[in-house]
């Protein structure tokens, strides 16, 4: 049935709530970006409208590529651990990217002046875009992994509520805080606390083995993770068919 599906074979899965929590705040982040980051420009009074809203095409960019990047980079490191923790390994991969890309591009973006110029809010978004759009990517990888093969629709249907109670989370309650007393370091300090709360929600999971992993590790068995030959290219485009 659809809500024992739901309860044993995605709720109960370690770490699957702690994904969800994770793309909760990716995805309030990502939104906090494209929802409010013109109006804060603007508030600066040195760009228009029009170059505000055109510098979020970096940061659209830099995901494009962060987004590329994920799945050579995890795929790269299991190849290199044929027997290590599948899901791990992606976590370990989001982990990298939000603490050494996002971070420091969200930490250099609170520190800029809304009053900078042009150039300088490329480079910051397109790294921001970059290391958030690796941990989303990531993150709903992950979440195929760790369920079985019947509750894959309801996993990702799962982390796709998170995510989109996150994106409204951006809206209105953080516009409450921009226009009181707060100003825009809630804004600020949202971006900052977002990006340490992924990393927060990922660190226990780095370890953790996929679905059929665990299964596997049950009968004694070994799950390794091998690159395909170039031989082998042409029957795996079959069997994909």
């Amino acid at each position: 049935k659809g809500w024992d599906l739901f309860w044993w074979g995605c709720l109960k899965q370690p770490g699957i709530t702690r994904l969800a929590c994770a793309n909760f705040l990716i995805y309030s982040i990502r939104a906090t970006f494209i929802s409010w980051f013109a109006f804060y420009i603007l508030s600066g009074g040195r760009l228009s409208a029009g170059v505000a809203a055109s510098l979020l095409s970096a940061f659209e960019v830099g995901g494009l590529f962060g987004s590329l990047a994920s799945g050579l980079v995890s795929d790269g490191r299991m190849a290199r651990q044929p027997g290590g923790p599948i899901v791990g390994i992606r976590v370990q991969t989001s982990l990298m990217a939000v603490c050494c890309i996002l971070l420091p591009a969200v930490s250099s973006l609170a520190l800029l002046p809304a009053s900078a110029g042009p150039g300088t809010y490329l480079a910051v978004l397109f790294f921001a875009g970059f290391g958030l759009y690796v941990a989303q990517a990531l993150t709903a990888l992950c979440g195929l992994e760790l369920v079985p093969r019947r509750a894959v629709g309801i996993s990702q249907g799962f982390l796709g509520m998170a995510a989109y109670v996150g994106a409204a989370w951006a809206g209105l309650p953080l516009g409450m805080l921009i226009q009181g007393r707060f100003g825009w370091n809630a804004w600020r300090a949202f971006l900052l606390f977002g990006c340490l709360g992924v990393a927060i929600a990922l660190w226990p999971l780095r370890g953790t083995l996929s679905y059929q992993q665990v299964k596997a590790a049950a009968r004694g068995e070994d799950i390794a993770v091998q690159p395909l030959k170039a031989s082998e290219w042409p029957r795996a485009r079959r069997l994909a068919r």
